[in-house]
């Protein structure tokens, strides 16, 4: 039997990818795996590009850790470019990468009803096919790349989007920054379509606060969809960047993110919603006051002081009472910015708090409210 199966796998996987192994050999098939750990590097590259190219199919043991992994990450983007069938095998329940979830995944996250028959009668059927011609160069093969290439794009920008999928970060990085700052045609859909589908975290979170950063027209409607990614990183930040954009296009979806099960995304939807400025968000900032997050409590308050929301007074003054010193402090600043005349005898009390700020602030509120009466 002809060509060789390269397995693809989270070193957390080892001890499954080892069976897999064993299962293979024990049916006639030849594999590749990479059992030394390689990380990083030219030699690393080199060695994993060599044997992809020598296989006729990369088996890709699909589980949360392996899709957030750069290196396995790159071997399936790579064997896709080499004309590769890959094989995505589920081990754990995972949402698949966009780019995988049109090709039929082996369902092995029953431990008791694991289909390995199948799984081995399809690579057979792989291997058995009349092998196609391979090259022991990189000459004709071309590298895949997680999103689409533009047509007629520049080198600099080509170069770009194939290192936003480097397995060195700084590249990546890099790569953003660049994309971000060419004037090419298909700017605005390289960095969408980057931010949409990319495999990478830290692209997608990157590519996020980029956004934000430019202001980039039509940018919106992205960043709002951004807000339901998987990732609190690429949430958070495109809160932030809807926060600099400050379009009110985006209130309701930043008002459903004060309800986000990560506290640094609401954090950042409470104080989006506050320089954005639309009083729509006072009742779910108000009901933000009593998060299980400090941080959230205080821009709830930052963000009510500055819309100006008077129907908060009434919690505003209760969160003078908050075990938190710093919650304590916002809500005395926000108590003067809004300069409502009952929140006088509260603030009286709170310039002997046990912590020197919320008494100063109490004081600089109390002088605001007088001077406004």
């Amino acid at each position: 039997m002809t060509g060789q199966i390269f397995i693809s796998y989270c070193h957390n996987d080892g001890d499954f990818a080892e069976n897999l192994a064993s299962k293979l050999k024990d049916n006639g098939l030849k594999f590749w795996m990479d059992e030394t750990g390689l990380e990083g590097g030219d030699e690393w590259r080199e060695e994993i590009d060599r044997s992809i190219r020598k296989s006729s199919a990369l088996v890709l043991v699909v589980t949360p850790e392996s899709k957030d992994s750069f290196y396995v990450t790159y071997e399936w983007i790579f064997a896709l470019g080499a004309g590769l069938k890959v094989v995505p095998l589920k081990l754990k329940e995972t949402e698949p990468h966009p780019r995988l979830r049109d090709i039929h995944h082996h369902d092995f996250t029953n431990r008791r009803a694991r289909p390995w028959d199948k799984l081995i009668a399809d690579l057979k059927a792989i291997c058995e096919k009349e092998p196609k011609e391979k090259c022991d160069n990189d000459v004709g093969i071309k590298q895949a790349c997680s999103i689409e290439m533009p047509t007629n794009c520049p080198p600099i920008v080509e170069n770009a989007i194939m290192s936003l999928d480097s397995v060195n970060a700084e590249e990546r990085k890099n790569a953003i920054k660049l994309l971000a700052q060419c004037n090419f045609p298909s700017r605005e859909k390289v960095l969408f379509s980057a931010m949409r589908r990319h495999p990478l975290e830290d692209v997608r979170s990157g590519i996020a606060s980029v956004l934000g950063e430019i202001r980039t027209e039509g940018a919106v409607p992205e960043l709002m969809e951004a807000l339901k990614d998987t990732s609190d990183l690429v949430r958070s930040n495109a809160a932030h960047a809807l926060t600099e954009i400050g379009d009110d296009t985006a209130i309701s979806k930043l008002i459903e993110a004060l309800g986000d099960a990560n506290a640094s995304v609401r954090e950042c939807a409470a104080w989006a919603l506050g320089e954005i400025g639309d009083s729509v968000a006072v009742p779910r900032l108000i009901e933000a006051l009593g998060d299980t997050n400090e941080s959230v409590r205080e821009n709830a308050e930052h963000a009510l002081a500055k819309i100006g929301g008077d129907t908060a007074i009434s919690k505003l003054i209760e969160a003078l009472g908050d075990a938190n010193a710093s919650v304590r402090e916002y809500a005395a600043s926000a108590l003067g910015e809004i300069g409502d005349s009952t929140a006088i005898l509260r603030l009286t009390e709170a310039t002997r708090d046990t912590d020197q700020y919320v008494r100063i602030e109490a004081a600089k509120a109390l002088t605001r409210i007088r001077q406004n009466i």
